[in-house]
């Protein structure tokens, strides 16, 4: 329900400050008119039209006037006129004519100004001349401030408001404004809540604001309850303790309409989370605040609450709800009876006198605890005494009534014979077993009395100490070995802060050496068949085994060679399913000596995710390197430049021998002469170089192992081009032409591809045209089958034949008994 703290009722003035003109004429011996009321501003003219006048009004002549004026006697025409600034009663007159009479009077007013004439007002209007009622003073309130805030779990939501006055104060119009996180309108509220009708405080007593669904503790103490658009925030919202009427919509704190009696925050902007105080961040969201017990009224600066004005409970801490310590002393009486060379400690102060003091202290809550002090200093001192003993384990020794038989300082005060304290300081060490632990080389060895160990192991020697004590010593001899592992990371999972977490996070390891991840413990909530990977850090898996872990501690093994210089990050396939990671007591790198280092987690190094109790050990193969013909490289002292496997020994940093295996290979650089001979208008291309001329040219290209091949080509260009010719033949039937090693005798178009005496070809296309000679045919031998008798043969006969010229035989008739081939 809005409240109305006033209605003011304004009676506005409308004040016409138009300038006007007056006009004064002579006549005859007179001034007309000859008196005159204006207005300051206004402006009169004098206008003389017959006879010999002036205007005279100068302060000489009339020193009353609030301000002087006036003209030379002049005859007409003329006219003077003037401008009336400062109100006032003004005298003038014509000097040749005055004492006749010609004289003149003009009252000058001042127009009535109207506005807020009271000073104690907001709008105070100096200029003012009549209160037009529309004064604004400022909000009178009495001096509430919130006192507690609480920001608990779920709806455990409250703030309480203290009345520090000895008055019961009603809350009709006080109010609680607030914004969202991130407001959108800067210094602006965006919800306005009235307390319930009928609300009050009563003096030194609180009210209680709380959510509807909070605590059974909190509902009790509330004394109203709020949900949905008045409910309270998670602890990042600006809330102020407002007094005045709620705006028509939403504006800054004017004073007049309202006005900021306290801040929780401010509406500047999102601060996050919570709200920072002192040195708590977020402190406004699940803590609870309590204001300290000196501040006696609210504060309209947030920073300067926030800076020293709170004490920061936990979360769902409701201790103090209903109640608010104020401006409390607290009296404490001590009485002290102590001997000379005593003293007394009370704060910073420092008493060894006979004496009553009162020292002010600040008690947690801010507020002042006086302490009365009640000092007798006896004249007996008090006596010190310090005894430094060794006694066999199983031996006490008794001071004054106590035994002690375990190594420590013990302080007894017995009383001497005048009733002043004697101090006796014993420093006892009791000579019980000694543990000590030994890392040697191989071929070292650890003397304990008469015992020599050179192998690993725990031992366990009885010897006779200087006071006659068996003295035990538990011995444990680690003999070194480079390969021996080396375990890393968070130990466990009760180091630090953590717990189970669900999602895709890894852990970052960087190797130095080459190196061999061995194992590492995961914890998990519950039963899971889980792939835990290894991959390089582009995301390649390199590496990964699949187990089925169990509630609890369980190693997995991975067994994976790393190589010296290369990156990896650990992590679970698919993401994890409620395995152990740490969000608190984390602290990076986690190094394996000088082979390897966990360097951070891929949230940042406030996280350690899943692999804990690293195992990680010094690869026992050996480092392969590859390098070209020329090159080296170079393994503690030694250098190495051809192919091989070499063995160094180094020194660890306990000293001791470190081998290194070393596999080189080297491979060649290839020189090779390229000889070549080409056409004059051919080009030879080699490793994207294009040569056409004659000259030698070098070129580098690469072997498939990386190393130089140097190719020098001769090249040698022909002068003889490259060419083609048509050769045109005729010749007679029977004859030929032979071109390279083709021989034609018959017509047609033949091509011949021919080497010249410099290697280059020639194309030669012939053209045969073969002439037949015109001979007639001659028929003989017996005509056919009717000349002269015959018949059909099966033997094998042939004719003889005399040619006594050149002789083309043409054809021949032949008669057959049945169809054959012949």
């Amino acid at each position: 329900m809005k409240k109305s703290l006033f209605l003011l009722l304004s009676i506005c003035y409308l004040s016409v400050n138009a300038q006007n003109s007056h006009v004064v004429n002579t006549a005859g011996m007179t001034f007309s008119p000859d008196s005159l009321t204006i207005n300051v501003g206004d402006t009169v003219t004098w206008i003389n039209t017959g006879g010999f006048h002036n205007i005279n009004a100068t302060l000489v002549t009339f020193a009353n006037n609030p301000e002087g004026f006036g003209n030379g006697v002049a005859s007409a025409p003329w006219s003077f006129q003037w401008i009336f600034t400062i109100a006032g009663t003004y005298d003038y007159q014509c000097d040749p004519h005055a004492g006749i009479g010609m004289t003149g009077i003009i009252i000058a007013n001042v127009l009535p100004v109207a506005g807020c004439t009271d000073i104690l007002a907001l709008n105070f209007d100096s200029l003012a001349t009549i209160d037009d009622g529309s004064c604004t003073y400022p909000l009178v309130y009495e001096n509430l401030f919130i006192s507690e805030w609480g920001e608990g779990s779920s709806y455990n939501k409250y703030f309480e408001i203290f009345n520090p006055t000895n008055d019961t104060i009603n809350l009709s119009n006080y109010a609680y404004a607030r914004v969202n996180g991130d407001p959108t309108n800067i210094g602006v509220y965006e919800y306005w809540s009235d307390f319930d009708s009928g609300s009050a405080i009563l003096p030194l007593d609180v009210f209680i604001v709380a959510h509807s669904s909070a605590d059974s503790i909190i509902l009790a103490n509330a004394d109203m309850l709020v949900s949905g658009t008045t409910a309270l925030s998670n602890g990042d919202d600006g809330l102020a303790l407002v007094f005045g009427i709620e705006p028509t919509s939403p504006i800054a704190p004017d004073g007049i309409t309202y006005a900021i009696l306290d801040w929780l925050g401010d509406w500047n902007g999102d601060p996050g989370q919570g709200w920072n105080i002192g040195s708590v961040n977020a402190a406004t969201r699940d803590h609870t605040i309590i204001r300290n017990c000196n501040i006696i009224q609210g504060d309209t600066s947030w920073a300067n609450s926030a800076a020293n004005q709170w004490m920061v409970r936990p979360n769902n801490y409701w201790n103090n709800i209903g109640t608010h310590t104020f401006n409390t002393s607290v009296y404490d009486s001590l009485s002290f009876t102590i001997c000379n060379g005593l003293s007394v400690i009370v704060g910073s102060n420092t008493y060894d006198s006979t004496g009553v003091y009162t020292d002010i202290l600040i008690a947690a809550n801010g507020c002042d605890s006086v302490v009365i002090t009640d000092l007798t200093v006896l004249t007996s001192a008090a006596s010190v005494i310090v005894n430094d003993i060794t006694i066999c384990n199983g031996d006490s020794i008794l001071v004054d009534s106590n035994y002690y038989y375990i190594s420590g300082t013990y302080i007894d005060t017995l009383q001497n014979a005048v009733g002043c304290d004697s101090i006796i300081t014993t420093n006892l060490t009791v000579q019980t077993p000694v543990n000590q632990s030994f890392t040697i080389c191989f071929g070292d060895s650890v003397v304990v009395g008469t015992s020599v160990y050179h192998t690993s192991g725990n031992y366990s020697d009885t010897l006779v100490s200087s006071i006659a004590c068996d003295s035990i010593i538990y011995t444990e001899v680690i003999v070194y070995s480079q390969f021996n592992s080396i375990f890393g990371g968070i130990p466990n999972n009760t180091v630090g802060g953590g717990g189970f977490y669900s999602g895709q996070q890894s852990l970052e390891l960087s190797c130095y050496i080459p190196s061999e991840l061995v194992s590492a413990v995961i914890y998990s909530q519950d039963t899971t068949l889980t792939t835990f990977e290894i991959l390089d850090n582009n995301g390649n898996v390199l590496s990964d085994t699949t187990v089925n872990v169990i509630p609890g501690g369980h190693r997995i093994y991975f067994n994976y060679n790393m190589s010296a210089g290369s990156d990896y990050v650990l992590s679970v396939n698919g993401g994890s399913n409620d395995l152990f990671r740490n969000n608190s007591g984390v602290s990076y790198p986690y190094n394996f000596g000088a082979l390897a280092s966990v360097t951070s987690s891929s949230a940042g190094g406030q996280y350690y995710y899943f692999f804990y109790d690293i195992e990680v050990k010094q690869s026992s193969q050996p480092t392969n390197y590859s390098i070209c013909n020329g090159d080296s490289i170079v393994v503690g002292n030694s250098v190495y430049n051809t192919t091989g496997l070499y063995t160094d020994s180094l020194t660890s940093s306990l000293g001791c021998d470190s081998l290194v295996f070393t596999s080189l290979i080297v491979n060649p650089n290839i020189t090779f002469t390229n000889n070549q001979t080409i056409c004059i208008g051919e080009t030879y291309t080699i490793n994207g170089n294009i040569y056409d001329t004659t000259g030698t040219y070098v070129d580098s290209l690469q072997t498939i192992a990386g190393c130089d091949s140097i190719i020098t080509t001769n090249l040698t260009i022909l002068s003889i081009s490259a060419g083609s010719s048509i050769n045109n033949q005729t010749i007679c039937i029977g004859d030929s032409i032979m071109l390279g090693t083709s021989t034609y005798f018959m017509t047609g178009t033949y091509y011949d591809t021919l080497i010249s005496s410099n290697s280059c070809d020639s194309i030669v296309t012939t053209n045969l045209m073969v002439h037949t000679a015109n001979y007639a045919s001659v028929n003989g031998g017996i005509l056919d089958t009717v000349n002269g008798p015959g018949a059909f043969s099966n033997y094998n006969g042939h004719l003889l034949l005399d040619a006594s010229v050149a002789t083309l035989i043409k054809s021949a008739n032949v008669y057959a008994l049945d169809t054959n081939i012949i």
